[in-house]
């Protein structure tokens, strides 16, 4: 950008100064469209795709239990991040009276670069007699349904009484006190 600024200030100093003919003029304009050209082309590779839906955090179906007891209308708070967003989103959801909770996708159109990195962070927190407890947080690196967890999770059970484990995923990466059929091995 400061390259086309200095070429179209050089092309009006030339113009003010009398000196130059009009094929002068020809000739750096046409420098100037190629120089347009060329940058238009670097941003074709470093620019932006357009806008996408991306899925910042996967739909998930479960239970929520303290020491083997299910939760019944406990509060849930979903935070969520993602590239180029600065602060977080904020939604909640409540346990039926069995401990059942059911958060649904969460959804963004974006426009990220072509060369962008996309990220989705999701944190889930229970907050029980004034404390705040982390039951899910991920790290997601596609913006695809069920990226982060290679499809629906069967038998989710969250347990706040649960260890923490973390779990490297093909596209993610988790930290959970749930636990559910089918899960990977933990670290």
């Amino acid at each position: 950008m400061k390259l086309i600024i200095s070429i179209l200030s050089f092309i009006t100093l030339l113009g003010c100064s009398g000196e130059s003919t009009s094929q002068d003029r020809i000739v750096e304009q046409s420098k100037s469209k190629e120089v347009a050209n060329k940058e238009s082309s670097m941003l074709g590779i470093f620019g932006k795709d357009g806008k996408e839906k991306y899925v910042i955090s996967s739909p998930l179906k479960g239970i929520l239990m303290k020491g083997g007891t299910p939760l019944a209308n406990t509060n849930i708070t979903r935070y969520v991040e993602w590239t180029s967003f600065e602060g977080e989103k904020i939604d909640g959801f409540v346990t039926d009276d069995k401990g059942n909770f059911s958060i649904p996708a969460y959804e963004e159109i974006l426009n990220l670069g072509k060369l962008a990195q996309f990220v989705g962070k999701i944190l889930l927190i229970v907050e029980l007699d004034g404390e705040e407890i982390a039951i899910w947080v991920v790290a997601k690196f596609d913006g695809e349904t069920y990226s982060d967890l290679a499809g629906p999770l069967d038998e989710l059970v969250c347990d706040l009484d649960s260890e923490r484990l973390s779990l490297d995923m093909p596209r993610s990466m988790i930290s959970t006190r749930c636990r559910w059929q089918g899960m990977p091995e933990f670290k």
